[in-house]
């Protein structure tokens, strides 16, 4: 009898060890998730998420948006979101400008996140024009920012960005 109440008791506390690992390693990155996907204008981040899979119907849908939208900060997410359309669709000169649109909205103080994506972007553009070079001083204040703040998302983009302008400036230097 001991020994069965001893297994029960062995067995309950696996199963509250295996609840707190599921608990630690599926709840809490769906909020971190979940926060940082709050940060984005709610306007933008339909058009966000859809960069990859469709960047046409994105600027289809987004460009008619622009003129409309009064806020900044949406209006400066949504150049973003077409400057990461242009890139994807290898229209380089066309994300540049979105991208320093987007930057010439946007007061650094007040929206560091979002200006140092617009940042990158600027920086990626750059790098499918050739000027790598030129993106280097975007990249570092994005990816500086990015790891002072510990935004793991942005982190993850300058790290992209980096790459790829590591490996063009490898080529042409």
């Amino acid at each position: 009898m001991n020994r069965h109440r001893g297994l029960t008791a062995y067995l309950r506390c696996k199963r509250l060890a295996l609840n707190a690992f599921l608990l630690i390693t599926l709840i809490i990155p769906l909020t971190s998730l979940a926060q940082s996907l709050t940060d984005w204008p709610m306007p933008v981040l339909t058009h966000l998420q859809a960069v990859r899979d469709n960047p046409q119907n994105v600027l289809d849908r987004t460009l008619p948006l622009l003129p409309a939208t009064t806020n900044h900060v949406d209006k400066a997410g949504l150049h973003f979101v077409i400057s990461r359309a242009y890139a994807a669709l290898i229209l380089h000169e066309k994300a540049l400008e979105q991208a320093n649109q987007a930057l010439l909205l946007l007061d650094r103080k007040t929206q560091p996140w979002l200006y140092a994506y617009a940042q990158l972007a600027r920086a990626d553009a750059l790098k499918g024009l050739g000027k790598a070079r030129e993106g280097e001083t975007d990249l570092t204040a994005a990816k500086q920012w990015a790891d002072h703040n510990e935004t793991h998302e942005l982190q993850a983009y300058a790290l992209s960005v980096a790459g790829y302008l590591n490996l063009t400036l490898s080529e042409t230097d």
